[in-house]
């Protein structure tokens, strides 16, 4: 009898603690906004700037995708943020690059100025 009521437990906290993960909601917030943070990057074109980051990020939301899709929301929760995470850097170095450019065309831009006004003077 003490070995039925052992294996008993032993089933019940096998069916708590198995049916722990099942429990979580799919994490459709995350990968909507990881898919909406590579959109935003790639508007700003972040795939020229940022490359490697926006593989990355596209990446890690199909992966996030198949795991949703075999129950695994842990893993797709925490890849989705990664996703998201990756297409923001590619988003802020694209901006920064731009930034960059727009800084040198302006400099350029000067040392024209200044030179016209030297062979004015």
């Amino acid at each position: 009898m003490d070995k039925v009521k052992y294996t008993a437990g032993v089933l019940i906290l096998s069916g708590l603690f198995g049916s722990g993960c099942s429990t979580m909601e799919p994490p459709q917030a995350e990968f909507y906004q990881a898919k909406a943070d590579v959109e935003t990057a790639t508007a700003e074109s972040a795939s020229e700037f940022a490359a490697l980051a926006m593989h990355n990020a596209k990446e890690k939301i199909e992966r996030a995708k198949k795991a949703m899709d075999a129950e695994e929301y842990p893993e797709a929760k925490r890849l989705a943020e990664q996703a998201s995470a990756d297409a923001q850097l590619a988003k802020v170095t694209a901006q920064t690059e731009k930034m960059k450019e727009a800084l040198e065309e302006v400099n350029a831009s000067l040392e024209t100025l200044k030179s016209e006004l030297k062979v004015s003077s």
